[in-house]
């Protein structure tokens, strides 16, 4: 088949070119839709309990998640000059477009009872500036509804809290948005010579999408820089090297084209996918570029080079590719959007970039000037037979030490891996030495975190959020949580305190639930309240006033202590609402991001065993041995045990980061034992089955390009080391170590295998595959002369 193709190409330049302009010419117009995602990456798919309830919490209250904080540590908080650029700063944030609110110490508002009327009245707590030097002490002692709330426990940092437009918070306004907030508090810090602390929920995830569009930029170039700079020290050809980058250019447009086709928006992971294109796509350059050279220099004919570099690896390149496609593909079956998007596209784009580097080399070499001498001679350098003469030496005279040492790798590398734990916090894709970072840390030092959770109460049936039973139901939850170490929490709860303490003249030591008897004389006082402070009451309690509301804030937990805290939460809730006959569930940012890390850690690993058994199947229709497979499998999933043993014995953990890890250099390290397989078995034809003989020879011409091929894999995959997302850090190093480990289980152990077992691996299956490959030394009647293909393109 892939000679009756290498003819059908060469014959056809006209139209390979005029198919190559259309499919440029489409990608380049679709790439130009491509949008920014806006929001954290999807987790869990849409039909998950724990999305969908989620989305209920969302579409039933008010104030979720839209909230920014910034806060600062002074030992003057009561000076005048401070608490009037505080202030200040607080009135410029509130005239940003797209701010609904800012509420700092001076916006805290308390509640007054008005006898002569039978009402409560609200008001601003600091009426005068004179009292301003004495708001930590009145919003802690005085007002216990406020303690923690704009003040540390110590009296020596504050908090401002920013409310944005729910409308604005998952499009490129909310960039605008919090920059104007960060050039005004940037302003204060000037003024005033002290740090401003920035976090909350909306305020990540624009980081996040700032520092991505940078990102994508940064890491093009990266990956076009390293790669080109090591493609032109392999084979010496500028040409060559500007001819490869015009192709991973085009495989670079195409998955951006792809995206807009298909609807995804760029995320963390779907931004990844353009450096790969590159990184994936010049090993594919280098196989078809060093065998054309391979077979020019034998016979000087550049067409009959061509058709045998197509016919002869095209099918190994063909089907090394597709096992990388399906280590990707493979995430499809997450049912995780994010993945989902991510597999997909990336599974294309390879199929896209091989098929655009065989049309583009091939119409490159037919019409450009013959190949040089001093293009070849990167096959003579001193450098390569020593390299390859030591693989021989080793396979052929050590064998015993590469198994040897293969199994000490793998008995330490399962002692390191059962070490691994899962993990897995909010801030993974933060750099430790970053502001954003050490913000958040600030925060949740001082006033105990900015990750939000929610508990949900169903009273069952309309108005049960009023009655007094309610009330007592959110007393004794919230205080069940203080044993949790969660000492602040906000209910309708925390509101009928501040009444009852209100009612009894502002006295705090009355701060508590009313009792029954007090509540039926408060009702008449709390009816104006209610009417005129709807949007506060909408975050306390459903409009239906049926479903009530528990919030509060926890730390960036790692997923093992945030799933203790949910599991300790869950029985409480349990155990006060199972004998009242109600229902209830956790929800929350935090929540939804500990299920949607524990969903993808269990799909992850599914996804790699059908990874796994996808290319074993492949494999085995490609060599028709499941013995031969069965080798195969054991040399590349060694580098995946070793990776792992390290991770292990490092204290990395297991989450959706380094989970991606084994998928991808799965798929990509098969693509090494493929091209040997693939050789070996045309030199077992070659050589009428002398088995040293054809390992000799397939080391010979392999060897070299494998090195090459997985040079560059690892650089191109190191360069992630220089991403600001913890999480691309990982996937970066951890890819490379595993490809480095496995060209070497590839070049040494693949090998010895073949040669040890070959009495019990090299049956006549391997010998007669499906898939036949053109004699390299006898030209068929289909293969074209040099002259022959000039005419056809005239």
């Amino acid at each position: 088949m892939w000679d009756r193709l290498a003819v059908w190409i060469i014959r056809q330049p006209t139209l390979m070119s005029v198919l190559l302009a259309i499919s440029l010419s489409f990608a380049l117009y679709k790439a130009d839709d491509v949008c920014m995602s806006y929001q954290f990456s999807r987790l869990l798919p849409t039909t998950d309990s724990v999305h969908i309830q989620y989305q209920w919490f969302k579409d039933h209250f008010s104030q979720v998640s839209n909230t920014i904080v910034i806060a600062t540590a002074t030992e003057h908080l009561r000076d005048s000059g401070f608490i009037q650029r505080w202030i200040a700063l607080a009135d410029k944030i509130r005239s940003i477009d797209g701010v609904t609110g800012v509420f700092t110490f001076q916006d805290a508002l308390n509640v007054l009872k008005i006898p002569e009327s039978g009402s409560f009245k609200i008001q601003k707590v600091f009426t005068a500036h004179h009292q301003h030097s004495t708001w930590p002490t009145i919003l802690t002692d005085s007002l216990p509804f406020y303690r923690g709330v704009f003040t540390d426990s110590t009296h020596t940092a504050t908090i401002a809290y920013i409310q944005l437009d729910p409308s604005k918070l998952y499009n490129a306004e909310i960039i605008r948005i919090i920059n104007e907030i960060k050039a005004k508090v940037e302003q204060f810090e000037s003024d005033s010579h002290l740090d401003v602390h920035i976090s909350g929920i909306p305020f990540l995830r624009m980081g996040n999408v700032t520092q991505l569009k940078s990102e994508i930029y940064l890491f093009v170039a990266l990956a076009t820089l390293v790669t080109a700079f090591l493609f032109y020290l392999f084979l010496k050809s500028f040409k060559a090297t500007v001819i490869s980058l015009i192709i991973v250019a085009i495989g670079v447009v195409w998955s951006l084209a792809l995206m807009a086709i298909f609807g995804f928006e760029i995320t963390l992971l779907t931004s990844l996918i353009p450096p790969l294109v590159i990184v994936i796509g010049i090993p594919n350059c280098i196989f078809l570029i060093n065998k054309f050279h391979y077979e020019f220099k034998k016979h000087k004919n550049r067409v009959l080079a061509l058709q045998r570099t197509i016919s002869k690896i095209g099918n190994a390149i063909f089907f090394s590719n597709l096992t990388t496609a399906l280590g990707f593909f493979a995430l499809a079956f997450t049912k995780s959007a994010t993945l989902v998007e991510f597999g997909l596209v990336a599974s294309i784009s390879i199929v896209l970039i091989f098929i655009h580097s065989l049309i583009v080399i091939t119409l490159y070499f037919l019409y450009a000037p013959v190949p040089k001498e001093r293009h070849m001679q990167h096959f003579d350098r001193r450098w390569v037979n020593k390299w390859t003469g030591m693989l021989r030496k080793v396979v052929f005279n050590y064998r015993g030490w590469v198994f040897g040492v293969n199994i000490l790798i793998v008995i330490v590398s399962i002692i390191g891996l059962v070490r691994i734990e899962t993990s897995g916090r909010i801030t993974d894709d933060l750099s430790r030495k970053s502001k954003t970072f050490t913000d958040l840390k600030f925060i949740e030092e001082k006033f105990n975190g900015i990750e939000p959770v929610e508990i949900i109460i169903d009273t069952g049936k309309k108005f049960g959020a009023k009655q007094y039973s309610s009330l007592q139901l959110l007393n004794e939850i919230q205080d069940s949580l203080k044993a949790f170490g969660i000492s602040r929490s906000l209910s309708l709860a925390d509101a009928a305190s501040f009444a009852t303490q209100a009612f009894y003249n502002g006295n705090s030591a009355m701060y508590r639930i009313p009792t029954r008897h007090e509540s039926r004389f408060m009702a008449r006082f709390l009816k104006n309240v209610e009417a005129n402070n709807a949007q506060i009451a909408g975050t306390l309690y459903d409009s239906s006033e049926r479903y009530l509301r528990i919030h509060f804030q926890v730390k960036d937990l790692t997923t093992l202590e945030m799933k203790k805290l949910k599991q300790k939460l869950s029985a409480m809730l349990s155990n006060v609402l199972i004998d009242r006959g109600l229902t209830g569930f956790i929800t929350g940012a935090g929540v939804l991001f500990l299920e949607g890390t524990e969903y993808l850690v269990k799909n992850l690993l599914q996804s790699l065993s059908i990874a796994i058994a996808l290319i074993a199947i492949l494999m085995y229709y490609l060599f028709k041995s499941w013995k031969m497979v069965l080798i195969s499998l054991i040399t590349n999933l060694i580098p995946l045990i070793f990776t792992a043993g390290v991770m292990g014995f490092a204290g990395v953990p297991l989450k959706p980061s380094t989970l991606l890890v084994f998928g991808i250099a799965f798929g990509i390290s098969v693509d090494d034992t493929i091209h040997f397989l693939a050789k070996y078995r045309q030199e077992l034809q070659k050589t009428n089955w002398n088995i040293p003989e054809s390992i000799r020879l397939a080391i010979h011409e392999t060897g070299i390009s494998m090195f090459y091929t997985s040079v560059i894999l690892f650089c191109g995959f190191i360069i992630f080391i220089f991403s600001s997302f913890g999480g691309t850090v990982a996937l970066g190093l951890l890819v490379s170590l595993t490809l480095l480990i496995a060209m070497l289980t590839n070049l040494f152990l693949l090998p010895s295998f073949a040669l040890a077992l070959h009495k019990h691996l090299a049956d006549e299956d391997f010998e007669n595959p499906p898939l036949s490959v053109v004699d390299p030394d006898d030209q068929t009647d289909d293969e074209l002369s040099e002259k022959e293909s000039i005419t056809e393109s005239k």
